[in-house]
């Protein structure tokens, strides 16, 4: 922009500058008022370590709680991937099912269903630190009390890993392997037997017999009410014989017939169609002929029609292919069953390895309670600091960007 630009815009904002304050409080008086309604949301944050026999340690968080020399005790456990496991337990539905069960007069029934809970508790840490349990709730004695239950039933459900017959890394290891390569197998089938199936084959051959099937259904229909009307014509054309008047309306009845068996796409009516105008000039005579034609053609397409949809051999390769089809759903269904038990397995040794990883460390190893969480004083949703903050630069900006805008009007109320 040129300086006659910026001239311009400095002057108008020193014109106008009233409405971004005008704005600006506006808004913050209404992010205000917006922080007084919204409800608010505590949280709270109860702190667990996990600790081994004669290793020195601080509780208080502004310090390192391990060693800062080395993560490895004397027989090669490194507490970082302990810390990694134990963070990964802090949501398992094992907790949060021993949490609903210790306050379930305290929840709502809503609260109570899986994944609820486990949705208002976090449970972080950095590297070394004392692992945090945070939760969230609409008062600040309920968020205390879920923060500090939470983190009990971690710990015991942690101690009790830690507690059990110890599992061998070395045999979880091995049990890992195969089951890694069972779900490859089973995946690698799976595929193959998806590259050499021939459902969709039979499947089309299926759907091509049941259409042609349908087809002589509903040509069989509209032969045999065609069969009727062609027998009325003929008896009208007997009564009709010396009226030609309604010789003429008879042969129109039957080019409309002809049009209709046409449409069916019959081979002996669809070229029929364009030259069927021309029998209405016709004698009497050739109406007769015409009449007998046209109940022969329908009869040869019934018996034809009637052979077609009693042929046992059509209704045979029907039952033949839809038993081959079920085959191949079966042996689908067997491969799928397999591949998801496999990764079933699968995931469950992984969650077994992780537990190992636990039980390989010293056998005095333990998980504690650091601190409580405390009702904390205020809420920490809605922030109404920032959300005045946040209005007065919002307000702002729109003030400056509507002095900007909107034009300038002289004292006669038109626009300059």
């Amino acid at each position: 922009m040129d300086l006659s630009t910026w001239t311009w815009i400095v002057n108008r904002i020193r014109q106008r500058w009233l409405w971004a304050v005008i704005a600006a409080l506006s808004a913050a008086a209404v992010a205000l008022a917006a922080s007084l309604i919204l409800p608010p949301r505590y949280h709270a944050t109860a702190r667990i370590a996990v600790l081994r026999t004669g290793s020195t340690v601080r509780l208080d968080e502004r310090f390192t709680s391990y060693s800062e020399e080395t993560w490895l005790d004397e027989r090669g456990f490194d507490y970082l991937t302990r810390q990694k496991t134990v963070l990964e337990l802090g949501q398992a539905s094992e907790v949060e099912t021993a949490v609903v069960g210790r306050l379930a007069d305290q929840l709502d029934p809503a609260e109570m269903r899986p994944g609820q809970l486990s949705n208002r508790v976090a449970v972080a840490a950095n590297p070394g630190e004392v692992i945090r349990v945070t939760a969230q709730a609409d008062t600040s004695e309920q968020a205390a009390v879920l923060a500090n239950v939470w983190a009990e039933e971690l710990q015991r459900h942690v101690n009790g890993l830690l507690s059990s017959v110890p599992l061998s890394p070395t045999l979880t290891a091995r049990q890992l392997t195969d089951a890694e390569e069972a779900y490859e197998t089973a995946e690698r089938n799976y595929a193959d037997l998806l590259r050499g199936s021939r459902r969709e084959e039979l499947t089309t051959a299926l759907n091509r017999l049941r259409t042609n099937l349908a087809r002589y259904l509903e040509i069989a229909d509209a032969i045999d009410g065609a069969l009727n009307r062609a027998r009325m014509l003929k008896q009208l054309a007997v009564q009709a014989e010396p009226d030609w008047t309604q010789v003429h309306s008879i042969k129109e009845s039957m080019f409309l017939l002809i049009l209709e068996l046409s449409a069916l796409e019959i081979p002996e009516f669809v070229s029929v169609g364009p030259e069927a105008p021309s029998v209405l000039d016709q004698t009497g005579d050739t109406l007769f002929e015409e009449l007998n034609g046209l109940l022969q053609a329908l009869e040869a397409w019934n018996t034809e029609v009637a052979w077609q949809l009693s042929d046992q051999d059509t209704f045979d390769e029907i039952r033949q292919l839809t038993h081959q089809i079920e085959l191949e759903d079966a042996q689908i269904g067997q491969l799928v069953e397999e591949r998801d038990v496999a990764w079933d397995t699968l995931q469950l040794l992984r969650s077994k390895s992780r537990e190992t990883l636990l039980t390989a460390g010293n056998p005095d190893s333990t998980v504690v309670l650091a601190s409580r969480a405390a009702p904390p004083e205020r809420p920490t949703w809605p922030n109404r600091l920032l959300l005045v903050v946040v209005g007065v630069l919002a307000g702002a900006s729109a003030g400056l960007a509507l002095a900007l805008l909107l034009p300038e009007r002289d004292r006669k109320g038109r626009t300059s």
